[in-house]
């Protein structure tokens, strides 16, 4: 008799934490729900970023045919470039060791922040004034 109590005892603790269960496919709706929240957040990011290089690039053309003389253009456009392209790896580089180092959550934080900042820059200089002169014939 002792023994079937200790048995009985045993059943009733092991019903008492019992499980939590989910179905299947309710699970299978908040993962398409926040899947899709994330791939549109990811699009548009993405969206947005190539759109901002599109117009920094077609600026960034139209004010150094106007402003640099014919001879001096394809010299500034390869400075232009050499340091516009030259940084993106040490960026990467850099980017990819505050992973690391910090993990990604904050590396991406630190990558906004200096965003905002570089643009923030941008506000007390003479650049929102800045008019494209009319050629000289």
């Amino acid at each position: 008799m002792a023994d079937d109590n200790r048995y009985n005892d045993e059943d009733k603790n092991s019903k008492k934490g019992g499980e939590f269960k989910v179905p299947p496919r309710t699970w299978l709706v908040w993962i398409a729900i926040f899947g899709g929240i994330i791939l549109l957040m990811l699009f548009t990011s993405c969206f947005w970023s190539g759109f901002g290089v599109m117009v920094l690039d077609i600026s960034s053309a139209a004010i150094f045919g106007v402003l640099i003389p014919g001879i001096l253009r394809s010299r500034v456009a390869g400075a232009f470039q050499a340091i516009n392209y030259g940084t993106r790896p040490a960026g990467a580089l850099l980017g990819g060791m505050l992973g690391e180092m910090l993990g990604v959550r904050h590396t991406l934080w630190i990558a906004v922040i200096g965003g905002v900042a570089g643009s923030l820059l941008l506000l007390p200089s003479p650049l929102s004034g800045f008019r494209i002169p009319a050629p000289e014939n």
